[in-house]
């Protein structure tokens, strides 16, 4: 669960502010290792925008509406409303959500490869340099095309106070009435789950004593004394929320 590379990640959390991976990368390896770390960071941005993309194109499944690629004009303007034709519209969105979601996992499995080959000539704590930077990279690409794709939903009548308010997105087809909990719990998404009832703290605590341990001898007495805390923190975070 808690993984060695992991405690890395809260070390250098702890003793590093500022750090730009490829100017690293340019001046401790050679001039491959810096356009291969381009061509990573193209790959995660591209996958970033993808994904904006494909949660865009699931708000207007949700809410009905017809972004500007699918409008088409027919010979008869009584013909628009019909439920053939937003059935067609509807279709469309799913078959172009489809589409993004290959073109994600084709992406996501290059990106893997070549990180995998990059990375042999590194050391630990440069792979957490360029992975820092990489993951930074695909998070500022998400967020600028998602704060675009928002303009977009608003300019096709999506309200966003009503979203924002958590206000029900569940369109019920069935014949089947759904009380207020039901609807509750369909609002939180495909991605909600609860977690299991067993759950082996021990375990999670014995994970983070071997974090802590294997850390020590790379840590000073101020941060060794600061992952500790941090730890029992978030241990004890874990098992107050998990009881609630």
């Amino acid at each position: 669960m808690y993984s060695f590379l992991k405690a890395f990640l809260v070390l250098m959390k702890l003793s590093l502010s500022q750090f730009y991976a490829p100017k690293f990368i340019e001046s401790h390896y050679e001039r491959t290792s810096l356009a291969t770390l381009r061509q990573l960071e193209r790959l995660l941005r591209k996958k970033g925008k993808k994904t904006a993309d494909v949660e865009f194109l699931k708000k207007c499944v949700i809410y009905h509406l017809t972004p500007v690629f699918l409008r088409f004009k027919l010979h008869r303007t009584d013909l628009q409303g019909l439920r053939r034709v937003k059935s067609l519209h509807q279709n469309l969105l799913m078959r172009e959500i489809k589409q993004h979601r290959r073109n994600i996992c084709q992406i996501e499995a290059t990106y893997l490869q070549k990180r995998e080959d990059f990375e042999q000539d590194l050391g630990l704590i440069s792979k957490f340099y360029v992975r820092r930077f990489l993951r930074a990279c695909g998070k500022d690409e998400f967020d600028q095309v998602a704060n675009k794709h928002k303009q977009k939903l608003c300019r096709l009548g999506l309200n966003w106070q009503n979203v924002e308010n958590n206000l029900s997105v569940v369109t019920n087809l069935s014949s089947k009435k759904l009380v207020n909990n039901e609807i509750d719990l369909l609002n939180k998404g495909l991605g909600f789950g609860i977690l299991s009832g067993k759950f082996n703290f021990l375990q999670v605590r014995a994970n983070l004593e071997k974090v802590y341990q294997e850390c020590r001898p790379f840590l000073q007495q101020q941060q060794s004394t600061e992952l500790k805390r941090l730890l029992i923190n978030q241990y004890s975070k874990l098992k107050s929320s998990f009881f609630l």
